[in-house]
């Protein structure tokens, strides 16, 4: 990753933003509440900040920190030796961050559609794929030119898996290479539309700023100062695990408090080995890997995937599965020891995957602790499918159990497990 495809990069988004109207500014002053969701990999955190996406009592970013971090040179190797990030950080950097972050903190913009709606999104769109596919350069005409293509062939906006295919089906005639199956969108609905697209082999070419699968943002809307200064952000990045003092220095006015989201090691690990083969979650290229079970195919090649723990190192030609294990270790025993002093809420992911009457449950404790009340659009809000290798479902991890046992039986993975209040007896976890 040099400074010069960065700095390409940053040109290209401030060319853009200069389509639309400047975000309010100050956003560090003006954070009063910030809200990390903590948690491993594969953890299930995607689909429980999705969840609290529909909450208008709420702040987000449009997806994860990591994409502002490589922006500002905040991401490995340019930052040091791994995802940690200390309060060491010069202030310099802070405030590139704060400029980007202007962009992203908001919510679904639920209003309809309309002339002006659909150059703004379409701006936005070209301004998100500008982090996806550093290589290309797509303009906001031909990303508007794309949407209105979509959104005959859709529609409307609701429907975001349909408009995401037809619009990137649509660049793609354009004459941009860009590939719908990197995309967190339905693998089948993509066959149905776009029947001859070739299958993806490996992440894009050219500097990765976002990791794969890529988001597919929906029409959003900014913040207001008021509302900045009111309402909670929530912040989902599984390696902020590693990045207390730092977040702290980020939001110097913010109360910070945690929201952990826990699973158990056999889901979380197989979870995790799931996703290092599927042919996404790229993350970071390093030197030397050469992982049992992983290595040798060409699009994962030197390709570390997921979050990159503190002591990494020793695990770059371990067995996949005891990888996958130190993964889910590292981010929780990271989360229990550096977070003890911050207010914490600790959650189950496996109430969210069962019957709605303990999701609803859990969804209620999040609301309260969060401030948000009781919310109408959190009440009976149902798991979406968000950034899955599979449908997710209770103790799938069954199915692979004997494979999981080695990893299962590393030192500290018990004894983590029951500290997380996990049963010793696994046959009650799910």
């Amino acid at each position: 990753m040099s400074d010069a495809e960065i700095d390409r990069v940053r040109a290209r988004l401030a060319a853009l933003a200069r389509h639309l109207p400047p975000p309010p500014p100050h956003l560090r002053a003006e954070l009063a509440h910030v809200v990390i969701l903590g948690s491993s990999s594969r953890g299930g955190s995607s689909a429980t900040a999705e969840l609290l996406r529909r909450s208008h009592r709420c702040l987000h970013l449009r997806a994860e920190l990591n994409p502002m971090l490589g922006l500002v040179g905040l991401r490995y190797p340019q930052s040091g030796p791994d995802d940690a990030l200390g309060a060491d950080v010069p202030e310099a950097s802070l405030a590139a961050l704060e400029g980007h972050l202007r962009w992203e903190v908001g919510g679904y913009d639920s209003g309809p559609l309309d002339e002006e709606g659909a150059w703004r999104f379409a701006v936005e769109v070209a301004m998100r794929l500008a982090l996806q596919w550093t290589a290309l350069d797509i303009g906001p005409e031909d990303t508007h030119a794309a949407l209105q293509t979509a959104l005959r062939a859709n529609g409307g906006p609701d429907d975001i898996d349909g408009l995401w295919i037809h619009l990137l089906g649509d660049l793609r005639r354009q004459g941009h290479p860009v590939h719908p199956r990197l995309y967190d969108l339905d693998a089948r609905r993509i066959e149905a539309l776009l029947p001859d697209l070739p299958p993806a082999d490996g992440p894009p070419e050219g500097l990765l700023i976002e990791e794969p699968p890529f988001v597919c943002p929906r029409p959003w809307r900014l913040a207001t100062a008021e509302e900045r200064g009111r309402l909670p952000l929530l912040i989902k990045t599984p390696s902020n695990a590693y990045r207390r003092p730092f977040l702290e220095r980020l939001f110097p006015k913010a109360r910070l408090r945690l929201l952990h989201l826990t699973r158990n090691p056999a889901a979380s690990i197989n979870g995790l080995a799931d996703g290092w083969t599927y042919p996404a979650f790229h993350a970071h290229q390093v030197p030397g890997l050469d992982i049992i079970g992983y290595s040798g195919v060409p699009s994962r090649a030197g390709w570390w995937k997921f979050d990159l723990p503190p002591g990494w190192q020793a695990w770059t030609k371990a067995r996949l599965v005891e990888v996958c294990a130190f993964q889910w270790r590292s981010a929780h025993t990271a989360l229990l020891r550096d977070w003890a002093e911050v207010p914490t809420h600790r959650v189950r992911f496996e109430s969210l995957i069962e019957d709605p009457a303990p999701r609803a449950a859990a969804l209620a404790g999040i609301a309260d602790w969060m401030g948000l009340g009781d919310d109408p659009a959190l009440r009976d809000a149902a798991l979406p499918l968000v950034m899955t290798t599979r449908r997710p479902r209770a103790a799938r991890w069954y199915d692979r159990a004997p494979y999981l046992e080695s990893a299962l039986a590393q030192p500290g993975v018990q004894s983590l497990a029951l500290e997380l209040g996990y049963a010793a007896d696994r046959h009650d976890w799910r």
